[in-house]
């Protein structure tokens, strides 16, 4: 398993999709429809060689999480279920029923939710949270 940044957002997009009524972009839409989860790069990207031999790598993805806008009452609610540990609508549940993405990589976890609140999209503004997804391939 090597770094296929492609493979393993779509694989990611994939399960998240399992989600019931959670829309998921592997790119930034350009008319978002709530709720929705759109998957990007994070920082750092991917740190390589990190075993003897140079054979893992990490990868960071962001799974942001939109859910209406920012003054709609049942957006922070919606958004609730999205950060819960278990439960069909949880981010990190979601990805922790295969932590491979269908084999695409060794292992992949929701570490961490960030960034709660008020987000820009486009001239919309949105109630949303970030979710740091780290990868480990080989």
């Amino acid at each position: 398993m090597g770094v296929n940044l492609a493979a393993i957002r779509a694989a990611l997009g994939q399960q998240l999709a399992a989600i019931p009524g959670l829309r998921v972009f592997t790119i930034a839409p350009d008319a978002p429809v709530f709720p929705c989860a759109v998957l990007v790069p994070g920082s750092p990207t991917v740190e390589y060689g990190l075993t003897l031999g140079g054979t893992q790598a990490k990868l960071t993805l962001y799974v942001r999480v939109f859910t209406g806008r920012l003054n709609e009452r049942s957006a922070e609610a919606l958004l609730d279920q999205f950060l819960a540990e278990s439960g069909p609508s949880s981010i990190p549940a979601a990805v922790a029923t295969d932590p491979t993405l269908g084999g695409t990589v060794a292992y992949a976890l929701v570490t961490r939710a960030e960034r709660y609140g008020a987000w820009r999209l486009g001239d919309i503004d949105a109630l949303g949270v970030q979710f740091v997804v780290e990868v480990w391939t080989g």
